[in-house]
């Protein structure tokens, strides 16, 4: 029977806002998709109007496309899914490489984008993933092996055949009497 695994509280956190950037996402793609071939009048044409207007379509559709991956990675993220930890770190490293180009005005997104790589590597939260097996704290005992009597001062157990030292009464291993 398997003990049922605790999501731990920042990707609760993640998936919240993963969700809210989803939700906008979706939203406007679906927006631009739809008022595409409208909004191009209230925009200055220096294309003609039906290429603006496809374009602002374009753009809506990959939006929406954007945000229902998110939603999907937000799923992912919340029912455990190791794919989803996985894609959800690979952006973020993404995130900050893209940021770096756009310095310093970005400097905000990289130490976001790297507190979330940070806290995905984490062992408490690779293991929720099945990233890792988790590390349960334990304590070694080391016990010390039974010293062996040097061979010139034994006798062996006929019963079990161990060594013991020549003034045993009794087995050691077995407990069985000791012959003369």
């Amino acid at each position: 029977m398997q003990t049922p695994r605790t999501r731990p509280i920042g990707i609760t956190v993640l998936v919240i806002l993963q969700s809210i950037v989803a939700a906008l996402l979706v939203i406007g793609g679906l927006f631009l998709a739809v008022a595409g071939p409208f909004v191009y009048q209230l925009i200055p044409r220096p294309l003609p109007g039906i290429i603006t207007g496809a374009l602002i379509s374009f753009f809506g559709v990959v939006l929406l496309i954007i945000g229902i991956a998110g939603v999907v990675v937000a799923w992912g993220l919340w029912t455990g899914q190791g794919w989803a930890w996985t894609v959800a770190l690979v952006l973020a490293v993404i995130s900050i490489i893209v940021d770096l180009f756009r310095l310093p005005g970005s400097i905000l997104g990289i130490a976001i984008n790297g507190l979330i790589v940070y806290y995905l590597w984490q062992p408490h939260v690779k293991s929720f993933y099945g990233k890792e097996a988790a590390q349960l704290p334990y304590q070694v005992t080391v016990t010390k092996a039974p010293t062996q009597p040097p061979p010139s001062n034994v006798i062996y157990c006929s019963k079990c055949g161990r060594a013991n030292s020549l003034d045993s009464k009794y087995c050691r291993n077995c407990g069985a009497e000791m012959a003369a």
